[in-house]
């Protein structure tokens, strides 16, 4: 099955929705750097890590920079570029196993394998010579070519400076410079970025309305809880959140009340449960984060969805509550962030359909719900009446 909107995903990054590439030529200290950083960042972040280069190098050797990058905590180790013959293949590291490194090859592309491995993880960091299209910070050199390219333009997206020297004057007002060895404010600078680069995603709500209601006998969406349908209240709930709040439903659903009262994605995958409705809205807007929610849960309420909202990490493919931290999540109360789709894809692709079972394989943020009946949905009309009657 093809989306043009997936191809439009995977042109937003390279390997990571949060990703940086350290550039510097040969000599500049780049790689002390990025051991420093990685050292730093791997306490709190799951970390992957890019070598680019144009000439051939030995592999995960000692002292050498997949090597390094390993050894300061990265948890995967990619290369893209010649090995010299030695290299047939990379030599396991101190765990004993190979699982945490690929060669990704010479040409342009990134195989889809080695973009999900890569997604996988929180974040990414990219050491390049090369000006890949990414966000960058530039190590400048003792000749000032670098500091050349920022200036003139020709080195784009460039997060931060760092140098040898206290202070370049020439870079005041254009982008932030620091100093090589302050590495707690080169630190901060990069989660700075990164966190700003998940603010600035838009954050729609999805109601998902298209099922068929065959146990109540009726529409859900439409049964009245507090003088609203289901399905406005839950989008009004959702709107108080969310820049935009959509209904997810059948294409033949479109139309009817009480969904057309609100924007509609219709689904493009049938017969595949809320998954096909979340899939559908991924790949609709590939830029978006989701605030996901089932229609037909009557006791949802702000004071469930704003402590979600507000621990939400970006990081994560998703943000999701549990019973328990060993339960599975509640996936229709589940916040997810792009990157979620190219997750959710493979797992439907295997012809499983069950979202608990696709989170619970996802390296997700999970916290808990103190009363796990504020979640429960309603399918029967004796459900129905028994949330009236508790009301």
């Amino acid at each position: 099955m093809k989306y043009p909107e997936r191809d439009s995903i995977n042109s937003m990054f390279l390997y990571n929705p949060l990703e940086l590439t350290i550039n510097g030529p040969p000599g500049s200290g780049k790689t002390t750097l990025i051991k420093k950083l990685i050292n730093r960042l791997s306490v709190k972040y799951r970390l992957g890590y890019v070598k680019h280069a144009k000439h051939a190098i030995d592999t995960d050797r000692e002292g050498k920079d997949t090597w390094i990058a390993r050894e300061a905590g990265a948890e995967r180790i990619f290369f893209k570029g010649p090995l010299n013959s030695a290299d047939e293949e990379p030599p396991r590291g101190k765990s004993g196993i190979q699982d945490d490194w690929a060669l990704m090859g010479t040409d342009d592309s990134i195989p889809d394998a080695t973009r999900a491995a890569m997604i996988e993880k929180d974040a990414v960091l990219i050491e390049s010579f090369e000006f890949l299209n990414t966000p960058r910070i530039v190590v400048l050199d003792k000749d000032e070519k670098m500091l050349c390219k920022v200036l003139d333009g020709s080195c784009a997206r460039v997060a931060a400076c760092v140098g040898q020297d206290a202070d370049v004057p020439q870079l005041q007002g254009i982008v932030p410079y620091f100093n090589r060895d302050d590495i707690g404010g080169i630190v901060y600078a990069i989660e700075g970025h990164w966190l700003r680069t998940a603010g600035t995603r838009p954050f729609h709500g999805l109601v998902l309305a298209g099922g068929s209601s065959s146990r109540m006998g009726t529409d859900k969406a439409a049964l009245p809880i507090d003088n609203q349908a289901l399905c406005d209240r839950t989008a009004d709930l959702l709107s108080g959140y969310c820049d935009t709040c959509y209904v997810s439903c059948r294409h033949d659903q479109a139309n009817s009340k009480p969904r057309s009262s609100h924007p509609c994605i219709p689904d493009r995958l049938l017969n595949f449960g809320p998954m096909g409705g979340i899939i559908t809205a991924l790949l609709s807007h590939p830029e978006a984060s989701w605030m996901v929610t089932a229609c037909d849960m009557p006791g949802l309420e702000s004071d469930i969805l704003a402590p979600l909202i507000s621990r939400r990490n970006p990081f994560k493919a998703a943000t999701a509550y549990c019973s328990s931290l060993s339960a599975s999540p509640e996936p229709l109360c589940t916040i997810y962030e792009p990157k979620s789709v190219f997750f959710l894809i493979p797992w439907i692709a295997r012809g499983d359909y069950s979202l608990k079972n696709a989170l619970d394989n996802m390296d997700i943020e999970r916290f808990l719900l103190k009363d796990s009946r504020d979640l429960k949905s309603i399918n029967t009309p004796s459900e129905y009446r028994k949330f009236r009657n508790r009301q």
